[in-house]
């Protein structure tokens, strides 16, 4: 943060403030949206990201709200990746409890949902099997299931995948 107050870069200009686990600038736009509109939001957040990825250790970046993507506000937010807990922007309480309903549909088929935050308008959750494992066709039906589920009640909000997937290596 200290860094990026001497860039002349208005998408990372404001006052940083702690709370002890993270570094958060709040701001109302920049200038970069009047002359990008959203992609300038989308261009500088990946190059903050890549900054912040190569120049620390394990500190990492995450923007939660952007005026390029219809959010109120810009919030950007500054971690380390061993406290994952503000890699995503928090839910709000009325789409939590929207979500608590489709959870409750797929905890009857033994599939856990996790809802892990929203940011930019994209929902990111897990989605796991409760017994046994979940792939192939049948984790396929599941991830679309639920994105329909979604889409019908919430026809802006874009649904992501952020499972961890297993890498498994071939002979050489």
């Amino acid at each position: 943060a200290a860094i990026l107050r001497h860039l002349s870069i208005s998408c990372f200009k404001g006052n940083w403030s702690s709370n002890g686990f993270s570094l958060t600038l709040k701001r109302s736009g920049c200038e970069s949206l009047n002359e990008l509109g959203g992609f300038g939001c989308d261009y500088w957040r990946e190059a903050l990201d890549g900054f912040v990825t190569g120049a620390g250790e394990s500190e990492r970046f995450a923007r939660h709200h952007s005026h390029g993507h219809g959010d109120s506000e810009c919030i950007d937010v500054l971690f380390n990746e061993n406290d994952s807990s503000e890699k995503f922007g928090t839910i709000p309480a009325d789409l939590e409890n929207a979500l608590d309903l489709i959870k409750k549909r797929f905890e009857s088929m033994k599939i856990r949902l996790l809802f892990e935050g929203l940011s930019e308008g994209i929902l990111y959750y897990r989605i796991e099997a409760t017994e046994g494992a979940l792939c192939g066709t049948a984790a396929k039906l599941m991830h679309d299931s639920l994105k329909r589920q979604i889409a019908g009640r919430f026809p802006s909000l874009i649904s992501r995948d952020v499972t961890p997937i297993a890498v498994y290596g071939g002979n050489s």
